[in-house]
């Protein structure tokens, strides 16, 4: 046998080697070559289609935009968001060693923006705009995932989207928390797709920023991981992307000694919620779509059982059921081709039942807004609904139901008090037009006393009221600091604010019933007047 040249030998290994890598180039690419095929049965993406697919992310854009400025100021500040705004206008170091059960970045950007914007009026907008941002990134997403067809309605869906406009509305961490999810989401399919280092280093960026938003980011990380065991492909992609797994986690390290001192918030009364189970499953893909606005609100909830919570709901769960319901089995019924199908169901499923069992094993109580980034893949999955399903009749009719859902939810927000927050505003304006000697404000629930105080000048005197339970405990401290008010004259204001945390029992309210007259409800919120003198 005729020896081998080393020259030759070595050409031919290097001939090889090039062929591995060609092949697992094109491995890698093969994802996202199937997941950009359009979801309709129109195979071709010409250019009139790449023209198609930008005009629709602008009007996306157009309506993210109206929809999320509208109305931006129509609430007043929640007590949450007056407490937001307190920790960003501390100094950098009180920032980071505030204890309030999250992670310091959305507080540093808001001090940041604050320091630019010059009025606290600047906070909503801060979320208007990360709000806009995540509309990109939820395009993006959906474009790797279910291809141009479905990205340019899961875009539409998403710009008037009731459940997200009202997180790009409010002054707290939820609008970063969910940018910073849809990001990593796109910037980590992206880098499966692409396998390049520079594209894994930006979603390994995405994902530390993520996890010193939210602790539950940690969550969207962990549904990652599922989603490489179960979609494992090529080993040199899994191996990078379980490398940039794991440099992710060790930039997190600091976020545990973070979370080991803000734990300590979360025993606190108002702090507990429901314990997971199907009924909060359930009513976690119901908020999605209805955005808090539709059958009970979320302070009815903290009063009604969920017997009755559903009986509220049933006049819509149907329609919603059938209509979203038929969107995602067009997805599920249609060919592979064009549909990321698994890794959709991953992301749309497991991170909520994920959430749920950690908030159980925590005793922290469970709450939608913890996973709120579910929303993206859930939209993603809903527009690839869309795209198979818009040339038959019934899918125009579901597409047509989701909409009379989204626009009943928001006119429900905008119009009713009863889906409006407390309305602290308005209430401040009343005391100040009374002209009355007294201007000492009690407050129940106590905690809500902040944000009465916020919207007050600093000639009125504003406390809390300690708690009283069910069962009576904490009714006499209660009268005692009622009576105890430091101010001349018999008369108080008692400001009667979320009684399920401050007054679950209603004692509280009977004890007074003889001394006390209401002078004015608002939304959330009823305003008595106390005769001292009477108790």
């Amino acid at each position: 046998m005729e020896a081998i040249p080393p020259q030759r030998s070595l050409r031919s290994a290097d001939r090889r080697s090039t062929g591995s890598r060609e092949r697992a180039i094109r491995h890698d690419q093969d994802f996202e070559l199937r997941a950009q095929t359009p979801v309709t049965d129109s195979r071709i993406d010409d250019g009139s289609s790449t023209a198609r697919g930008l005009t629709g992310l602008f009007v996306a854009l157009g309506l993210a935009v109206v929809s999320r400025f509208s109305f931006v100021h129509a609430q007043s500040f929640t007590m949450d968001e007056v407490a937001e705004l307190s920790i960003a206008k501390g100094s950098i170091d009180q920032i980071v060693r505030t204890v309030d059960g999250f992670p310091p970045l959305y507080h540093l950007v808001l001090h940041g923006w604050l320091e630019i914007f010059g009025t606290d009026a600047g906070a909503r907008w801060l979320s208007v705009l990360f709000g806009v941002l995540t509309l990109l990134c939820v395009w993006k997403l959906a474009r790797i995932l279910v291809g141009p067809r479905g990205a340019g309605w899961a875009a539409t869906i998403f710009s008037v989207l009731p459940f997200h406009i009202w997180y790009s509305q409010e002054a707290r961490a939820y609008s970063l928390y969910i940018l910073l999810a849809a990001l990593s989401l796109w910037l980590f399919f992206r880098a499966r797709a692409t396998n390049g280092w520079a594209d894994w280093a930006l979603f390994v960026a995405a994902g530390t920023a993520g996890m010193y938003a939210h602790y539950f980011f940690a969550i969207l990380l962990g549904t990652l991981a599922i989603c490489l065991l179960v979609e494992g492909r090529n080993e040199t992609s899994s191996r990078r992307a379980w490398i940039s797994l794991a440099v992710l986690a060790a930039l997190c390290v600091p976020d545990l000694w973070l979370l080991r001192i803000d734990l300590t918030f979360q025993p606190t009364p108002h702090a507990g919620k429901p314990a997971f189970g199907p009924t909060g499953f359930g009513y976690t893909y119901f908020s999605f779509v209805s955005g808090y606005t539709i059958g009970p609100s979320m302070r009815e909830l903290h009063t009604i059982g969920a017997t009755e919570a559903l009986r509220e709901l049933m006049p819509w769960l149907p329609i919603v059921g059938l209509a979203v319901g038929y969107l995602a089995w067009s997805v599920v019924r249609a060919p592979a081709g064009g549909v990321a199908l698994r890794p959709l169901l991953i992301l749309c499923l497991v991170p909520v039942i994920m959430l749920g069992m950690l908030t159980r094993l925590g005793h922290i109580g469970y709450n939608v807004r913890y996973g709120s980034w579910v929303v993206v893949p859930v939209v993603v999955f809903l527009g690839a609904g869309v795209a198979q399903s818009i040339k038959r009749w019934e899918g125009k009719l579901a597409l047509a139901l989701v909409v009379a859902i989204f626009a009943l939810a928001r006119w429900n927000r905008v119009t009713l008090d009863r889906y409006r927050e407390e309305d602290s505003r308005a209430l401040a304006g009343f005391l100040q037009k009374q002209g009355l000697a007294s201007r000492n404000v009690l407050v129940t629930a106590g905690y809500m006393a902040p944000s009465v105080s916020y919207y007050l000048d600093g000639d009125w005197t504003v406390g809390p009221v300690p708690g009283v339970s069910s069962e009576g405990d904490g009714l006499d401290e209660a009268v005692a600091v009622i009576l105890a008010a430091e101010q001349a004259g018999t008369d108080i204001w008692l400001v009667y604010a979320r009684p399920f945390h401050g007054d679950p029992g209603g004692l509280l309210l009977d004890r007074l019933q003889s001394a006390a007259s209401r002078a004015e409800r608002f939304a959330g919120i009823e305003l008595y007047l106390v005769d001292r003198g009477k108790l």
